[in-house]
């Protein structure tokens, strides 16, 4: 797979992981589960987003890199401090551009 592909790859994962978050953030799962579903959810977001090589991030200025990376890292390594109201406002007012953002490109790609 080409270097370029597989930027393509993460940047479907990425937008794979709003769309279950989007989905988590709205079922009417116990608390306790729907708060693990969505941390895997941010945990896999701010992944792919760290599998795009730096030196690639400057040419998508619209997507938060630092921002979801370091997301992710909080959520895996200081997990005790996160909690799941803050988690659902992050879903609904943050991600709705970043996925805009995400289409923009993969669909840029597709045509």
């Amino acid at each position: 797979m080409s270097a370029g592909k597989d930027l393509f790859v993460h940047f479907n994962d990425m937008l794979d992981a709003i769309h279950e978050l989007e989905q988590y953030a709205s079922d009417p799962f116990e608390d306790a589960i729907r708060k693990r579903l969505i941390e895997r959810g941010f945990e896999i977001l701010g992944e792919a987003a760290r599998r795009i090589p730096r030196e690639a991030q400057p040419d998508y200025p619209h997507i938060p890199f630092p921002d979801l990376i370091s997301m992710r890292n909080v959520i895996a390594h200081e997990y005790e401090v996160i909690e799941l109201p803050r988690l659902i406002e992050t879903i609904r007012l943050d991600l709705p551009p970043l996925k805009a953002s995400l289409l923009a490109i993969v669909t840029r790609k597709e045509t």
